[in-house]
């Protein structure tokens, strides 16, 4: 329960374009692939916002709620694979097509920003570790 605590008090003191960030993603990521569903990658895209929560919770548990986060989304580089590659060899047209490309730009986005935090969060505990 107390890491559960953790999250919620980390997500609440977190700026305000970072929870509508969230938010967007998880309309994007973990609502909108319900319409879609008939395609291997809109369960895949389902599947990874919902993996994520787990491993943020063993995260949190283990080292805290911090920088080191971003390696939730580490599962989202097959995701990312798999959406750009449905988007560059399908003839997609419509709705699934908007959603799908969005998807993947959301998505792209997020995880270049996760890789940056883990980046720092790794540097950090190296130069406190050099320090000790």
């Amino acid at each position: 329960m107390q890491t559960l605590q953790q999250i919620w008090q980390g997500f609440m003191a977190m700026p305000l374009w970072v929870k509508l960030w969230m938010a967007l993603m998880i309309v994007v990521n973990g609502i909108m692939p319900l319409w879609f569903f008939e395609h291997v990658v809109a369960q895949i895209t389902f599947l990874g916002i919902f993996i994520a929560g787990p491993i943020a919770y063993f995260i949190v548990k283990a080292v805290g709620f911090n920088k080191f986060l971003g390696m939730m989304h580490a599962p989202w580089i097959l995701m990312i694979y798999l959406q750009a590659h449905t988007l560059l060899t399908t003839a997609i047209i419509g709705a699934f097509g908007y959603w799908l490309l969005a998807s993947l730009i959301i998505s792209s986005i997020s995880l270049l920003l996760d890789i940056l935090d883990v980046v720092t969060y790794t540097n950090q505990a190296k130069k406190t570790q050099n320090k000790a």
